[in-house]
């Protein structure tokens, strides 16, 4: 059987259903448009992180993409953390909580239950491996301040809790606004950094009313 028989025949009818070209879903994808056209002839198997793409952003069900069986999209509905279908590779999808963070400023949340759920996005168990699904949450970037790492409009998963460790790029209350942010933990401070260079660094020596850590950023998922 040839690389990708079937699977390249199924990811043409997502792209047929969305009504794109193949320079169109390729960018969407981000491929090149040579790629896609490999994937979907089987002359090349379709990557991980483009079947991750395909869930998250589409909503495709991998089983349907993989084996053909199932529906082609994901059943709405099922609960926040759930396994939704069991994929031949062992890698379970669940559904994650899509939290209205743009919507928090001078909220103070200390915990992301406490707000709105606007959207449940399909995940596989690889990307929140070893973590709790039902700890981890989707949160939308905002502003330029860590660019080039992340953009305006992506998507960073949370895995809340999670506050302490190596250093890495954290959720973090600040002045009762949320922010994503690189930290660097030292003996007696903690080091705030945005990666885009426009912003200065800051330094916090406790965690209190006024900075608190809500979870690490395990993922990002790209904004097309």
């Amino acid at each position: 059987m040839a690389p990708g028989e079937g699977i390249g025949e199924r990811l043409r009818i997502v792209r047929d259903e969305y009504g794109m070209n193949q320079n169109d879903f390729a960018e969407r994808l981000g491929v090149k448009q040579n790629a896609l056209s490999q994937y979907e002839n089987g002359q090349r198997k379709v990557p991980p992180e483009i079947q991750q793409i395909l869930a998250s952003v589409f909503g495709i069900n991998l089983n349907w993409l993989l084996t053909g069986d199932g529906e082609r999209v994901l059943a709405p509905g099922a609960a926040p953390g759930q396994i939704i279908e069991d994929m031949p590779s062992g890698g379970d999808m669940f559904l994650i909580d899509l939290i209205d963070v743009r919507a928090s400023a001078g909220h103070g949340a200390q915990n992301l239950n406490e707000l709105e759920v606007i959207d449940t996005i399909p995940i596989s168990r690889r990307f929140l491996y070893p973590h709790d699904p039902q700890r981890v949450k989707l949160v939308e970037v905002s502003g330029n301040s860590m660019e080039p790492t992340l953009w305006d409009g992506d998507y960073v998963a949370v895995a809340e809790g999670v506050t302490t460790g190596n250093n890495g790029i954290f959720l973090v209350n600040w002045d009762k606004e949320l922010f994503v942010k690189r930290l660097l933990f030292k003996l007696d401070t903690l080091k705030v950094v945005s990666d885009n260079q426009s912003y200065s660094p800051r330094e916090v020596r406790d965690q209190g009313d006024d900075f608190s850590i809500i979870g690490r950023v395990i993922f990002q998922i790209r904004r097309f």
